[in-house]
């Protein structure tokens, strides 16, 4: 199966089972492809979790790391054990093998209650996917990240750097369609099964594909033109997401035009990409 038809199975087995949840789906799969992280906000019992979880699980290949923090969660939990052997030899070094620094996945409920002591390390990771291991640094083959919180935290420096981590934001609430509900109610409670299953190589190929994309000179100009009425707005956005946007929006234009038999297009990223990111 080509990925293209992968990618549409997917949507639709998942559109199928979590109702009233095609954004977030669509938004899931495009921060994977762009190689961005994703949050989910909602109240308890609005299936953050579940979907967050089951996306992750469609990517075959790799690692998933899928954590539930709490205000005492510790460094050790995430990123692993101090290796006893390195601290008789005066050195600090985690034992980091199926932890986070390894995960090419992951998935991170509850995560604005992480500590101090986690989020120097996580932010580093999100941004630019590096764990420092003692005097080593480490490449993490981290595809995406997704967060999962029921509310947003209170003020606070190092959580708002955390919440700008994350590119991809959506809202979540309780289901409002009456057949909707009526399905969710009364439908058999098997488990969710994707019916098909992206692999990492795949991810990777198709990101070096979508680097390669020429741009469309609309884009540039509906980039510019937005910047200047967010900030007559007084409506600020870091240029670290300004550059991160630009990514998602080369994933969703190469999504768009992905061919089904494997015949290259090389459209530009357009302005139509823009719309639908």
């Amino acid at each position: 199966m080509f990925l293209k038809e992968k990618l549409l199975e997917i949507k639709s087995v998942f559109m199928a089972y979590f109702k009233e949840r095609e954004a977030e789906i669509n938004g899931s799969l495009l921060a994977v492809l762009s190689g961005e992280n994703l949050l989910f906000l909602g109240p308890p019992g609005t299936a953050k979790t579940q979907l967050a979880k089951n996306i992750c699980q469609s990517i075959e290949g790799g690692n998933f790391f899928n954590y539930l923090l709490t205000s005492f969660s510790t460094p050790e939990e995430l990123f692993g054990p101090l290796s006893l052997k390195a601290l008789e030899k005066d050195e600090f070094h985690r034992k980091i093998d199926g932890c986070l620094p390894t995960a090419h996945i992951a998935l991170l409920d509850e995560i604005f209650k992480a500590s101090s002591a986690i989020l120097n390390s996580l932010l580093t990771i999100l941004n630019e996917h590096k764990y420092h291991n003692g005097r080593e640094l480490v490449d993490v083959p981290l595809l995406s990240v997704f967060g999962a919180s029921n509310e947003l935290p209170d003020e606070n420096e190092s959580l708002e750097a955390l919440y700008d981590r994350f590119l991809f934001r959506y809202r979540l609430s309780y289901i409002q369609d009456d057949e909707n509900f009526r399905d969710l109610l009364f439908r058999s409670p098997e488990e969710f099964e994707p019916a098909a299953t992206l692999r990492v190589s795949a991810i990777y190929e198709l990101r070096a594909r979508a680097k390669d994309m020429p741009v469309d000179p609309d884009v540039e100009v509906i980039i510019t033109e937005l910047r200047k009425s967010l900030q007559l707005q007084e409506i600020e956005i870091s240029d670290r997401r300004w550059k991160k946007s630009y990514s998602g929006l080369e994933g969703c234009s190469l999504q768009q035009r992905m061919p089904y038999r494997g015949q290259d297009n090389g459209t530009p990223a357009s302005a139509h990409a823009l719309e639908l990111a």
